[in-house]
């Protein structure tokens, strides 16, 4: 939705369930983002994606709810593993602008340990430690997930590039 609102390419490298360092049930035996990322096919070694054939003009990571879902993942672990994909992107990518956007369905709930604060936080240690400028947190508020699939409807979808656009459109002078 946000790339046709910005008639941008999209191109979009996701696995379903994982997360940065763990998958939605918590395994962190399985590969993740930081692994799969520089595969054609995720669980194949064997195809290496070339990035150097798609740079995007930016690049936008909604990438850490899975690895919430079973509780706050290990913020030693977490921030390591989340810069360590960052350097792979920026590698990939010089000139492009990263938004770390925050997970729509995380909530903090009362009662609960604030998952959102959590992820917050962590994103922003984690532009610390990599002092560049050209990453930001985009904190959007929560989505509640549709009940049974627990991911956004079509209506938090649209409202979710509602938030978006002119963050990128700002970056992007667009």
């Amino acid at each position: 939705l946000l790339a046709d609102r910005l008639h941008a390419q999209c191109h979009i490298i996701a696995y379903a369930g994982r997360g940065v360092v763990r998958d939605w049930q918590g395994l962190s035996t399985v590969r993740c983002a930081p692994e799969y990322y520089e595969y054609a096919l995720p669980d194949d070694p064997a195809t290496p994606w070339n990035p150097q054939q798609y740079v995007p003009d930016a690049i936008g990571v909604c990438l850490g709810n899975n690895d919430f879902d079973t509780g706050v993942p290990d913020q030693t672990q977490y921030l390591s593993a989340y810069c360590e994909f960052l350097r792979k992107l920026r590698r990939d990518a010089p000139q492009a602008p990263i938004f770390l956007i925050t997970a729509p369905s995380l909530a903090d709930e009362p009662g609960q340990v604030p998952l959102r604060t959590v992820q917050i936080a962590y994103f922003a240690e984690i532009v610390r430690r990599l002092g560049d400028p050209k990453i930001q947190v985009v904190n959007i508020p929560h989505y509640p997930g549709v009940p049974g699939d627990w991911h956004p409807s079509g209506t938090a979808h649209r409202a979710i590039a509602d938030e978006l656009e002119p963050v990128f459109r700002k970056t992007l002078k667009w």
